[in-house]
């Protein structure tokens, strides 16, 4: 790919995240002036009504889906680069339905509303253990990225039994279904402030370090043999990069609920444009991921207004068809 290629790119893919953000601000139940987003810089002349929805609610809203969106969308890279398999994703390998299921567990079991940090650490917890369970299902760590198939299979697997075992805990608790089922619906909104606080910096924290270890996961598009040569532990390195990207779904499930398909779509098209090295796959991934997002939660807020659609159903309206296509492009290579 060319430098100038490069640069318009980077160029242009910023610009979307930027107007994708701006949409997010401005655009909802009730629609704001753009001199109510211009009082993040300054301006003192915006309607106060305006001012308030903007910084209580649609800032907030807006870097959830943008944090939330960049981490899923640099999770989804790191297994497609791990695996060599390019239909992998943190929802459809159910590690989101790992960190699902542990958050309603946790709530199911506690007597009141779980503090942030159990529900966070739960969140994290069962994201890395149903990584672990597919890992297993599919013979390991060392041998996941030679069967495709076999890990895509075991991903379902894993996501229909902790989707049988969260429907399991409804059935015992109709409190956790109650509390939960808006949550699983996926959204972006209406989380508390000190929820925001706490786990947007840690996620942006872990997004932060999977980007760092895009450059040596360069490593693991060569051979195994080679990686030795080379003087490279491959399977520490791949078990790193799998724990980083459990660690920001986990995150991202405790922020949002478990969203699937942007780690899918953000490589993707990061990938045609920008080609599969590592460190511009990463990077491009996060911004188009919290693009996705962003528009994805503009989409549900106006697509039956004044309702709203569960932003994990306005993500999968747009995932579930290019899913397919990637379906049928995989199976007839």
């Amino acid at each position: 790919m060319s430098r100038p290629w490069s640069i318009f790119y980077v160029f242009l893919s910023l610009a979307l995240l930027v107007l994708a953000f701006v949409l997010s601000l401005l655009y909802g139940t009730r629609t704001l002036s753009f001199e109510a987003a211009l009082t993040l810089f300054g301006y003192e002349d915006a309607d106060p009504l305006e001012t308030t929805i903007l910084t209580t609610s649609r800032l907030p809203r807006s870097l959830i889906a943008a944090g939330v969106g960049s981490g899923l969308g640099v999770a989804g890279a790191i297994h497609q680069t791990v695996t060599r398999n390019l239909l992998a994703d943190p929802g459809l390998l159910g590690i989101n339905s790992g960190a699902a299921y542990a958050v309603v567990l946790t709530t199911a079991v506690w007597n009141s509303a779980p503090p942030l940090l159990v529900l966070g650490s739960a969140a994290t917890f069962g994201a890395a253990a149903s990584g672990v369970m597919v890992l297993i299902l599919a013979g390991g760590a060392r041998s996941s990225h030679g069967n495709a198939l076999r890990l895509i299979l075991a991903g379902a697997v894993t996501a229909i039994l902790l989707g049988a075992a969260t429907q399991f805990l409804f059935l015992f608790e109709p409190g956790a279904f109650e509390a939960s089922q808006a949550w699983l619906a996926g959204s972006f909104a209406d989380r508390p402030q000190n929820l925001i606080s706490i786990f947007l910096p840690l996620l942006v924290a872990f997004l932060i370090l999977g980007i760092l270890i895009a450059q040596p996961m360069q490593l693991l598009m060569i051979s195994e043999v080679q990686g030795r040569a080379l003087g490279a532990d491959i399977a520490k390195l791949r078990l790193l990069a799998l724990a980083i990207a459990a660690v920001i779904c986990g995150f991202a499930v405790s922020l949002a609920g478990p969203i699937a398909f942007v780690g899918l779509i953000a490589p993707h098209v990061t990938r045609w444009l920008a080609g599969p090295t590592p460190l511009p796959l990463f990077i491009g991934s996060s911004i188009f991921g919290a693009t996705f997002a962003l528009f994805a939660d503009v989409v549900s807020r106006l697509a039956v207004a004044p309702a709203e659609l569960p932003v994990g159903l306005s993500i999968a309206f747009f995932g579930v068809p290019f899913y397919l296509v990637l379906l049928r492009s995989w199976r007839l290579r």
